[in-house]
């Protein structure tokens, strides 16, 4: 890049937000981890929820965004999500949605998991990636230090090569 490249590449919104802390850096982009920590019941998943609401209606046509999350079921987001209303501004935006919830798929290890991630992130029809939360997900809790280094790595690749955002919620 020319250094007039990078200042306008700096400039780009993607992902507008209405949140000031997301405004300010021009929302969430593309091939970025986008990290959100606190600590256990400090409303990250509640966070996160009313992040979907916010992008939503920012995923291209024929795109969607993909939640994966490991502490709550499908059943579950959906509860919590319709609480906000968000089925008042119609079901289109919930056909941009999708979930995969690790409590649903607890006969999968975690190499199995990492490949579903990977397989379902290669297929084209994500714009938009929200991982509920990387420290309880099986593919990186209890790991080595360096088991959970080696997957941050992957998974920062994954979403380079696939060119999405990735907001990801830790304690």
């Amino acid at each position: 890049f020319e250094m007039e490249d990078m200042k306008l590449s700096a400039k780009e919104v993607y992902y507008k937000s209405k949140f000031n802390f997301l405004f300010q850096h021009n929302g969430f982009r593309p091939a970025n981890i986008h990290l959100l920590i606190a600590t256990s019941g400090g409303g990250k998943s509640t966070t996160v929820r009313t992040l979907t609401i916010d992008v939503l209606p920012k995923i291209p046509k024929g795109k969607k965004l993909l939640i994966w999350l490991s502490e709550e079921t499908s059943d579950e987001f959906y509860i919590e999500i319709n609480k906000t209303g968000i089925i008042d501004h119609g079901k289109e935006l919930l056909n941009k949605l999708d979930i995969f919830s690790e409590q649903e798929h607890i006969d999968l290890c975690d190499k199995q998991l990492e490949v579903e991630l990977k397989k379902l992130l290669d297929t084209g029809d994500y714009a938009f990636l929200i991982l509920d939360n990387l420290t309880t997900s099986e593919m990186y809790m209890g790991k080595r230090p360096d088991e959970q280094g080696a997957f941050s790595k992957r998974l920062k690749a994954k979403i380079q090569e696939v060119k999405i955002p990735l907001v990801l919620s830790a304690h």
